[in-house]
């Protein structure tokens, strides 16, 4: 009884109030899956920003800091001037197919990530190409961002939708933590 009330206490920790009756019978599998990419996209960002970073020269003798900062300064300056971008001329069609642009996002982020794992392979382009990446993620971040709105919408059933989305980074950080 004791333990029994320790892991429901866990529990709700990680899932919205009323479970399971508060959402949608699609919440479970969905946030497996998503989960699932979490712990991939992870993985993945921890391989890409390696790569990156040897790439500008980090851990070389001959690289300088103030030219490694200066080339993370335009990779994230070109991510946000797109993400601006993105927003103002996409903004208001993200709620119209949020699933459509929620896969558009994951295959951004994935295009985004394999240009920065390529990067070192083409030194003569590494700063178009790492641009390239950091403006593919950031199409991710605004796409992603906006169709969480909408998908939370759809799996609160008791007009729970910000419990539902105050519980989904404690599920991410939570595979992480494994």
């Amino acid at each position: 009884s004791r333990w029994g009330r320790i892991g429901s206490r866990v529990l709700g920790a990680f899932v919205p109030e009323g479970f399971p009756g508060s959402v949608t019978p699609d919440y479970v599998p969905f946030q497996m899956w998503d989960t699932l990419q979490g712990l991939s996209t992870y993985i993945r960002a921890m391989l890409s920003t390696q790569a990156l970073l040897g790439a500008i020269g980090v851990g070389e003798k001959s690289a300088t800091v103030i030219g490694a900062t200066f080339q993370w300064f335009l990779r994230d300056l070109t991510g946000m001037l797109g993400g601006i971008l993105f927003a103002f001329y996409q903004g208001s069609n993200l709620d119209s197919n949020a699933k459509m642009w929620r896969l558009v996002a994951d295959f951004m982020n994935d295009l985004g990530m394999l240009m920065d794992l390529l990067s070192p392979l083409f030194p003569s382009s590494l700063i178009i190409i790492m641009c390239l990446g950091s403006l593919s993620r950031s199409f991710t971040g605004v796409a992603s961002g906006a169709t969480r709105a909408a998908l939370t919408q759809h799996f609160a059933l008791a007009n729970n939708a910000a419990d539902i989305s105050a519980k989904v980074p404690l599920n991410d950080l939570n595979i992480l933590s494994v």
